[in-house]
């Protein structure tokens, strides 16, 4: 997304957040690594949002994530998982 547009939409600290939580993504091999970062607090979703992940930013706000193994397949398994795709930034509490 673009960074004028997250800025707006979420205003800086949430944008900031995003932006971070991007990044450490890409760092990682796969989801098992970044699960071992307790900032991120990444955990796997149930009912209308199963077969997601979701990443802490703040407070209630949450950076909702489907993963992709080496050929593209939606995957929970957090070692298999090797890319991923936002799918929404949400305050769900």
């Amino acid at each position: 997304m673009d960074e004028r547009k997250l800025l707006v939409r979420f205003g800086t600290v949430i944008a900031t957040k995003i932006r971070t939580r991007i990044w450490e993504m890409e760092q990682a091999e796969n989801l098992y690594q970044l699960s071992q970062y307790p900032p991120a607090c990444l955990h796997e979703l149930k009912g209308k949002y199963a077969g997601l992940f979701a990443v802490n930013l703040t407070g209630n706000w949450r950076l909702i994530i489907r993963g992709y193994d080496e050929s593209g397949n939606s995957s929970t398994q957090l070692d298999a998982v090797r890319s991923v795709a936002v799918i929404e930034v949400i305050d769900y509490h």
